[in-house]
């Protein structure tokens, strides 16, 4: 069926029996191993050329569809590596749920797709039944996919519907839409510091990946693990009694879920890690020791392995080799850990939009004063990062010292009076009677 045919039979948004609705209500789920998708866009894209010659639309958008199914292809092999919940009845048994959903989504909406209908279609769905937070970042992936298997059937009828929903898909901002939709992204949201909507986006996904782990390691829902971090974090802001106060860290859901308060969270799931993660978490309860364990290690296996080779008349050469062979063994260390721990991105605030009233900030240059032409540097280089950071609310500072000397008063003390001109000149020429932006702090000469 073409997405015009279906425009006379299309039902409101917000009616019981809506298609979004209907399709949550008859459709069960299970986990498992997903069939691929990638038999079903070969015979797709394989119609649609056989059509392009003579088709106008195709032809006008002959690029169009061929990025479209190179990029198909990746993230369907790509998102083929990401647990997604499994239709478990009906004609897409064994394929994602999302992806049903998708093809419902492009059967029932009318033409042409709109972020407005997708988020329509999915408002109505999950009234019904949740989607995972996997399943809505690749929603993206499967309208395309489902799109494209639609066109190949509609042809030679509807193809410039097909194509506006094509365009569409492809220009639509889906983090808003995932931002909007996820159930678990607006739990984490009611955050008791107010702290997670103001972070950028790598470290609210840092956030989400530790939900999604916590929930697939354990049978819990996105949902509910995100509710507990919610509420252990307003746990920790109340005062029981006598009892002293907890660090305003632990009145952030972030400290639930990626710092030392995520075993209580992980307890209360009866997590259960894979060796992977568990062996990752063991490193991390002890990096130090591990790492240097590590190093002595391989440096002994290479230094044994070495001596065994050499005559016995050259033995004493045995510390010589233990030493050359413990460069390849800090490499070999530093591989394995990168290997076992990829990098966590730590957390941050989004100051895009400038930086809020309570996060005033001062960037500080700590430095020694030199001579005259370093001076004049050193305050170039403050109005530079000045003019190349304009925020009423960050600052700029030099931390100044002289170098070592023997005696309390020296030739360069001048230099300090000639960096406090300086300063003051630019407080001038871009400060205000309310706002100083630039400072400098001075350690005088001390014995030690």
């Amino acid at each position: 069926m073409s997405l015009s045919e279906t425009n006379a039979r299309v039902v409101s948004i917000g009616e019981p029996d809506s298609p979004a609705r209907q399709l949550a209500y008859n459709r069960s789920v299970r986990q498992g191993r997903a069939l691929s998708l990638l038999p079903r866009i070969d015979p797709a894209e394989l119609a649609i050329a056989a059509a392009t010659p003579t088709r106008d639309w195709l032809i006008g958008n002959r690029r169009l569809l061929a990025e479209t199914f190179l990029e198909l292809r990746k993230s369907l092999r790509a998102l083929a590596k990401t647990p997604l919940p499994l239709a478990a009845d009906g004609p897409f048994l064994g394929y994602p749920r999302i992806f049903e959903i998708s093809s419902a989504l492009v059967e029932h909406t009318p033409s042409p797709l709109t972020p407005d209908s997708i988020e329509g279609f999915l408002h109505e769905y999950q009234a019904v039944q949740s989607l995972t937070m996997a399943e809505l970042w690749g929603l993206d992936t499967m309208l395309q996919a489902a799109l494209l298997e639609g066109l190949s059937r509609a042809l030679p009828q509807a193809i410039p519907a097909f194509i506006a929903s094509l365009k569409s898909v492809r220009e639509t901002d889906w983090q808003d839409v995932f931002e909007q939709h996820s159930r678990t992204e607006n739990i984490l949201r009611q955050d008791p510091t107010g702290h997670y909507e103001r972070m950028d986006f790598s470290t609210r996904d840092r956030y989400r990946h530790a939900v999604e782990q916590i929930a697939r390691l354990s049978d819990a829902t996105e949902e509910a693990v995100a509710q507990a971090a919610i509420d252990l974090a307003l746990e920790a802001g109340r005062v029981h009694g006598t009892a002293p106060a907890r660090s305003p860290r632990q009145h952030h859901v972030g400290y639930h879920l990626i710092d030392s308060g995520a075993e209580r969270l992980k307890a209360a799931f009866q997590y259960r890690p894979d060796w992977r993660t568990r062996v990752a978490d063991h490193l991390l309860e002890w990096p130090t020791a591990y790492y240097l364990i590590a190093i002595e290690l391989v440096t002994l296996a290479l230094a044994a392995t070495l001596l065994s080779l050499l005559p016995g008349h050259l033995g004493y050469l045995g510390l010589i080799i233990f030493f050359l062979a413990t460069e390849p063994a800090i490499a070999f260390a530093n591989a394995l850990v990168t290997h076992l721990l990829p990098p966590r991105r730590l957390p941050k605030l989004d100051f895009s939009d400038g930086i809020p009233a309570d996060c005033v900030t001062m960037a500080v240059v700590p430095t020694l004063l030199l001579n005259e032409a370093f001076v004049s540097k050193l305050l170039h280089d403050l109005e530079v990062r000045f003019l190349a950071n304009r925020d009423p609310r960050l600052c700029f500072a030099l931390l100044t010292d002289f170098p070592d000397s023997a005696l309390p008063t020296g030739e360069l003390d001048h230099l300090a009076g000639r960096c406090a001109d300086g300063v003051r000149a630019l407080n001038e020429r871009y400060g205000s009677e309310q706002v100083q932006p630039f400072y400098l702090f001075h350690r005088s000469h001390e014995w030690n």
